[in-house]
């Protein structure tokens, strides 16, 4: 089985299209991505943190070295590079169920299911 990016959202701006942050160096953002089996209908969300190094030395002004989950460290602030890397891992994925997919990609983005148990 193999997935496909099937669209993605950032809900703080309007139009990411056109959107430029006021220091070019200094920025940070979270994308969702939908991303389900390609062939089927519906996907699941994936969010990922985006950001520049300016913004993570603002964020963490002590620390010599920090851990960084479900984050991507981007050097121009450009969306459309940043999903076109996104879709380069998914496209790279096979996996033989979805649950197992999924798994995979959650380990570069949040999985909406991540961490989720059934209980009776």
């Amino acid at each position: 089985m193999k997935a496909i990016v099937k669209g993605y959202d950032r809900s703080e701006v309007d139009d990411h299209s056109t959107y430029e942050p006021d220091a070019p160096l200094v920025f940070a953002y979270t994308l969702t991505f939908s991303i389900g089996p390609i062939g089927e209908k519906g996907a699941d969300y994936f969010d990922v943190f985006v950001a520049s190094a300016g913004y993570l030395q603002i964020l963490f002004p002590d620390e010599a070295a920090s851990f960084l989950r479900h984050t991507i460290l981007a050097r121009d602030y450009n969306v459309k590079q940043v999903v076109a890397l996104m879709e380069k891992y998914v496209n790279s994925l096979e996996e033989d169920t979805w649950e197992m997919l999924a798994d995979k990609l959650s380990r570069v983005a949040h999985w909406e299911f991540e961490d989720y148990r059934l209980t009776h």
